[in-house]
């Protein structure tokens, strides 16, 4: 039997721990360290840095702000709205692009909703 797709607005975004951020001039940058063991191999025989630092547009940066851990993708969704207005428009389409290339590239994780709490999905 076919599983059921989950409803990606109500997964939970949460950034995983080998990604630090700050924001300067109201942009946000992500300082990703590779810590895999390919990285690190990588690293040691084409001297590859072992962090890489990615820097987000206005619209990822404000997004990205809101990624606390507590709100669900259709939570966060509202949030953007009344941030950005039309600037955001169509709303859900980018927002689950950028959340899915976020998950792609291992930045964040999903978590999912199950009885009222959240589980790694």
């Amino acid at each position: 039997m076919k599983k059921a797709p989950k409803n990606l607005l109500l997964m939970k975004p949460v950034i995983n721990k080998n990604v630090n951020w700050y924001e300067k001039d109201s942009r946000v940058y992500l300082e990703i360290r590779r810590e895999g063991a390919i990285d690190r191999f990588v690293q040691k025989y084409f001297k590859v840095k072992d962090k890489t630092t990615v820097e987000l547009d206005v619209l990822g940066s404000g997004v990205w702000k809101f990624l606390d851990g507590k709100r669900n993708v259709f939570e966060i969704s509202k949030l953007v709205d009344n941030e950005f207005g039309e600037k955001a428009a169509p709303l859900v389409e980018r927002l689950a692009a950028f959340i899915r290339v976020l998950k792609d590239a291992s930045i964040i994780r999903l978590e999912e909703e199950k009885n009222g709490n959240y589980t790694e999905g």
